[in-house]
């Protein structure tokens, strides 16, 4: 616990730090700027992030289109699972 709070203790982040430190300001940006919804683009980052590649490969195949980037089983497959998760506790159950 910080004793002495001062200004001095308050750091303003770049946006590239904010979206480095926090996913879902990624994801946010991302969704905005390719028009597509976020939960989706956090779902993609998300299952890159557990497969251990890097967001570019989600950016590149899927927001910008560029098919001649090589399909990764692996993260469609996370991507799944994740659909699957989030089924389970009800966050997308039709009405």
């Amino acid at each position: 616990m910080i004793e002495n709070y001062t200004a001095d203790c308050i750091k303003i982040l770049s946006p590239e730090e904010t979206a480095a430190r926090f996913g879902w300001v990624s994801a946010f940006e991302l969704a905005k700027q390719y028009q597509r919804d976020e939960i989706w683009v956090a779902n993609g980052l998300e299952a890159c992030r557990r497969c251990g590649v890097e967001a570019d490969y989600f950016i590149d195949r899927y927001l910008k289109g560029i098919q001649s980037v090589p399909k990764i089983d692996l993260v469609s497959e996370s991507f799944r699972e994740l659909l699957k998760e989030q089924q389970g506790y009800g966050c997308f159950t039709k009405t």
